[in-house]
């Protein structure tokens, strides 16, 4: 199972490099639900190539349809 993610690398002001990370979330599934109203964004194995793509020139768009709640595509 893979889970959309987001990274930075960055320097702070004192100098120090900074690798950071986060995890996207998403309206929450039928199974979800009944939990939390916000799930982790799941991506499924055959999506993985395309969401790590450095190809894409509009990442907002064309990965706008993998941040569904899983099981919506």
């Amino acid at each position: 199972m893979g889970l959309a993610g987001i990274w930075e690398e960055w320097k702070a002001p004192d100098d120090t490099l900074l690798q950071t990370f986060s995890i996207l979330t998403t309206t929450a599934n039928k199974i979800v639900a009944p939990v939390h109203d916000r799930m982790p964004v799941i991506i499924p194995p055959d999506e993985y190539s395309t969401w790590l793509s450095k190809h894409i020139t509009n990442p907002e768009c064309y990965h706008r349809y993998l941040l569904n709640p899983f099981g919506v595509f």
